[in-house]
């Protein structure tokens, strides 16, 4: 597990089928939904203001994070931070991340939910 900056990456946290990582998504309280682009799609710089949660299922995604980006975040490199995805890769990204994302060479499919931020409640580790 990687994790700095509002950006957390388990790798292998949730191999299997879009409708197995649907389910376990839906079993955390989140209400997932699918999506996917061709080979070298990219995403412009954004951000969200919610805690998103993403899953790779096929083919392969880089995010791009700047180390600043976070809420509260202050200081440090103003270089770019990759996060590459494969199939069963979950990503999460704390609301107000910026960041943009490459598609790879076979193209993607993901899954993604806003996370419910329960106060009180840690998640992952």
């Amino acid at each position: 597990m990687s994790g700095e900056d509002g950006v957390r990456l388990e790798r292998g946290a949730l191999p299997g089928s879009a409708e197995d990582v649907e389910r376990a998504l839906r079993a955390e309280g989140m209400t997932p939904t699918r999506w996917g682009n061709g080979a070298h799609y990219r995403y412009a710089r954004h951000h969200h203001p919610y805690t998103k949660v993403l899953v790779c299922v096929r083919g392969g995604i880089v995010f791009h994070t700047s180390p600043t980006s976070a809420p509260g975040a202050s200081g440090g490199s103003a270089s770019t931070r990759d996060w590459p995805m494969g199939p069963g890769d979950r990503l999460e990204l704390a609301a107000g991340v910026e960041h943009a994302a490459s598609v790879g060479s076979e193209g993607v499919e993901c899954v993604e939910a806003p996370r419910p931020d329960v106060p009180g409640k840690q998640t992952g580790g």
